[in-house]
């Protein structure tokens, strides 16, 4: 199944992009607590792994932006930014559309 989801996915962006579609793609911030927990567990951290190393490579085929921020200490993305442990206030996000829109 995850290998059909990715084909569609593909094929989605492939289809966005001909109809003249500006496609991006990021990977959101994690509260920093649950990040931690995240790659505290090897399962956890490796299918974070994984995730990222497919959108690389898919945006890269497909010459579309990619960022990966799912770290919050890369953007930085303090704890008190998020309203629980996915969903970063509007302060984070700014910071995170300001890269993606740089590149």
């Amino acid at each position: 199944m995850p290998g059909q989801r990715a084909h569609r996915l593909e094929l989605l962006w492939r289809d966005m992009k001909a109809q003249g579609v500006r496609v991006v793609a990021y990977l959101a911030p994690y509260h920093p607590l649950a990040w931690q927990l995240l790659h505290a567990d090897p399962a956890q951290a490796g299918a974070l792994t994984t995730t990222a190393a497919f959108l690389h490579d898919l945006t890269g085929r497909l010459q579309v932006p990619f960022l990966d921020v799912s770290d919050p200490g890369v953007i930085p993305c303090e704890e008190a930014e998020f309203y629980d442990a996915e969903h970063a206030d509007p302060a984070c996000l700014s910071r995170v559309v300001t890269r993606l829109v740089r590149r």
